[in-house]
């Protein structure tokens, strides 16, 4: 009896000590050593970071740069060219009587064009679309990364939730084993039942240590997202039923209440209204293609003045004005200007399906949405509810098996209920945050709730 109590004692310490050595060379798998550097996160610093370090932001915010200068580059032809020149040669030979002397000369041009058939016009409008466009497309970028840390945040905090349910199951166990080498030793258990609870202690550990893996694997993913080191050790504030609507507060909205909402939605999802400035970019589009076939009318002037001298004697000093109304009318250019415009024409159709489509597409993900975020919260009432019947089952059980009414096996059902029950809790509440944060996305509010300020002033338009 002691030899079987010596071992059920060693294989719990051998294994204990396994334990802390997997759970070290998981911290090091990224590196040679561990940093002791800990960052304290909320979600809005994750976001604030992504924000500030996201390729992809960089990158449209870079966009929108881009597109002021077309936009200036564009409106050029809405003002007049200015031009000054002048020159000088100190060695000009007379032809009369071979003196030499020098020349100068300088002079001032100005153009405009009055008429281009609506080109310049639509360049200008087409330029400040251009801006607009990125400016939106930028605010959708955000939208996205947001909705991007926001879940690998959440991915943390679930998986947290079930490295504790795996503790505590492993703690169990381990007691489990102590206290049935006890009965063992005293004659009121038999092998089967150490036997049992050994194999439900390694069961328990290798889950844990899977946890474990999990919860890092996805702390390096949010540090990978955020480009900081993954060497650091992020420890985030906050838990999964953080900021949850009661689910009597999403009861269905009438007819009224989801026009409204939908209207609001097209105001401020920004890829809705990059496709609109796209489409209305394209509908000048062709007033410049069919600007081919137009007249222009132009304007120039200038002043100029010329000097020349040789030896003491001035040969030649003029000034003059001079301005200009120059007029050109296309009467035929091989059907060029009739192909682009039906080019521009084609475009511009195109674009407005675009929009057409994607209202529907917003109108049915808004639905999606909300039905998502209300069925979500339905499953986390229920896991509520089920981890609490799952501790007042595990809690019965162990008095039954302790009065000799429920067996063993009763015992490690009750318990691994319990411990299954507590992880898909965990996995309701995860969907339950990002459904929430979906619905957010979808309505174009993400940025202004996911950092709880108002980080956006767009409001209905």
């Amino acid at each position: 009896m002691k030899k079987i109590l010596l071992s059920a004692a060693c294989a719990v310490l051998i294994s204990a000590v396994q334990l802390c050595a997997e759970q070290e060379n998981l911290a090091q798998a990224f590196g040679e050593t561990v940093s002791t550097d800990v960052i304290t996160l909320s979600m809005a610093d994750a976001i604030n970071i992504a924000l500030s370090q996201n390729i992809s932001i960089q990158s449209a915010s870079e966009d929108v740069v881009r597109a002021i200068g077309d936009s200036k580059a564009n409106s050029s032809g809405l003002y007049p060219t200015i031009e000054l020149s002048g020159s000088a040669n100190p060695k000009i030979e007379n032809t009369f009587n071979g003196d030499t002397g020098d020349e100068r000369n300088a002079g001032i041009t100005a153009s405009y064009t009055l008429y281009s058939g609506g080109k310049n016009s639509a360049l200008n409008e087409q330029g400040k679309l251009g801006v607009k466009n990125a400016e939106e497309t930028l605010f959708d970028t955000k939208e996205t990364v947001i909705l991007s840390v926001w879940k690998a945040y959440c991915t943390v905090l679930y998986r947290k939730e079930v490295l504790m349910a795996a503790t505590g199951a492993l703690d169990y166990y381990t007691k489990a084993v102590q206290e049935q080498t006890r009965r063992l030793e005293l004659g009121a258990s038999t092998n089967l039942d150490l036997s049992r609870m050994k194999q439900q202690f390694e069961s328990a550990r290798a889950n844990h240590i899977a946890a474990v893996n999990d919860l890092d694997s996805s702390r390096v993913a949010l540090c990978l997202l955020l480009r900081i080191s993954p060497k650091i050790q992020l420890e985030l504030t906050g838990n999964l039923s953080d900021g949850l609507p009661g689910k009597d507060t999403l009861a269905k909205a009438t007819k009224d209440e989801f026009e409204v909402t939908y209207k609001n939605a097209l105001a401020r999802r920004g890829d809705y209204q990059a496709l609109i400035t796209q489409r209305e970019s394209d509908k000048k589009e062709i007033t410049i293609a069919a600007s081919g076939m137009k007249p222009s009318v132009s304007v120039s002037g200038g002043y100029a003045w010329n000097y020349e001298k040789y030896t003491d004697i001035d040969l030649d000093s003029t000034d003059e004005w001079n301005a200009k109304l120059s007029i050109s009318v296309p009467l035929f250019d091989g059907g060029k200007t009739e192909g682009e415009t039906a080019s521009a024409k084609s475009t511009y159709k195109q674009s407005d399906l675009s929009v057409q489509n994607k209202e529907d597409e917003i109108k049915v993900s808004l639905i999606d949405a909300h039905l998502t975020l209300v069925n979500a919260l339905g499953m986390a009432d229920a896991g509520r509810a089920e981890v609490e019947y799952g501790r007042q089952s595990l809690k019965y059980a162990e008095v039954g098996y302790r009065e000799g009414v429920n067996t063993q096996l009763d015992l490690i059902q009750a318990r691994t209920d319990l411990t299954n029950a507590q992880k898909n809790y965990a996995e309701y509440l995860y969907e339950c945050r990002v459904a929430q944060a979906s619905l957010w996305r979808e309505e174009g509010i993400l940025t202004q709730k996911a950092v709880f300020s108002e980080t956006s002033d767009r409001g209905v338009k």
